[in-house]
């Protein structure tokens, strides 16, 4: 029921409020190369449209059998889904920290999800993501990423990262040309027009220098900004470099 409902959020937003929520991915570095790899989104805003409240009564009604508020506050353990059987063992290992947190409160209307990967190893970040797509393709999310619902959302923009010393890399990313032609890219592209990624890198120590275009450096942390659509369709580059003390 739970996914039913994120599929149709999803179908309503893209007819309803185009673009009306940001994406902000953080990256957490301690000395040791350990860390924490969160990625958000926030939706609270379909909350106020008309559609998008007949939908919440709706599944509501559903899954109560009564006329009640939708109230959901789940923790979703990617390892543990049914669809993860066809991952393979090393593949369930990196998957089993990742989790996500999912909030639906229409009485304070507010709709988010929380993604929370932690790490010992940032390297970690590209095999999980890696292992999110194939999980994803399982349940037919395929080339879409709306068709994966928030999950799909998130691990599109396929984040791999490097330590060495006191540098940290983003690496590049193959853009996908074909899954960008793919059937339902289109409504996918609406939905996502004026979207925003947001990636916040908090590092060890104070940040001496980055290539990473579009960066902000404010002491220890660095903040970039991009087009949702410009990420998935390599107008925008995420990679490079952020050296630190």
């Amino acid at each position: 029921m739970l996914k039913k409902l994120l599929f149709f959020m999803c179908a309503a937003a893209m007819l309803t409020l185009t673009g009306c929520f940001e994406m902000v991915e953080e990256v957490y570095l301690n000395r040791d190369g350990s860390g924490k790899y969160l990625i958000s989104i926030d939706m609270s805003d379909l909350f106020s449209d008309p559609m998008m409240k007949g939908i919440m009564e709706q599944a509501a009604k559903e899954q109560a059998g009564q006329n009640e508020e939708m109230e959901i506050d789940s923790i979703v353990r990617f390892s543990e889904l049914p669809n993860a059987d066809h991952l393979t063992s090393d593949e369930k290992m990196i998957l089993k920290p990742l989790v996500m947190h999912i909030i639906m409160s229409e009485s304070k209307s507010k709709m988010a999800f929380n993604m929370e990967y932690p790490f010992k190893d940032i390297a970690d970040v590209k095999k999980m993501n890696e292992a999110l797509t194939k999980l994803e393709g399982q349940d037919g999310a395929g080339a879409n990423p709306m068709m994966g619902g928030p999950a799909g959302l998130m691990q599109g923009n396929q984040a791999g990262f490097s330590l060495k010393k006191k540098m940290l890399s983003r690496l590049p990313v193959k853009v996908d040309k074909d899954a960008m032609e793919a059937e339902g890219m289109e409504f996918a592209k609406m939905f996502l027009e004026s979207a925003k990624f947001k990636t916040i890198y908090h590092l060890p120590g104070k940040v001496k220098k980055t290539t990473i275009p579009n960066a902000t450096v404010d002491g220890s942390t660095v903040t970039v900004e991009n087009g949702v659509l410009d990420i998935m369709e390599g107008k925008a580059k995420q990679d490079g470099d952020i050296k630190f003390k």
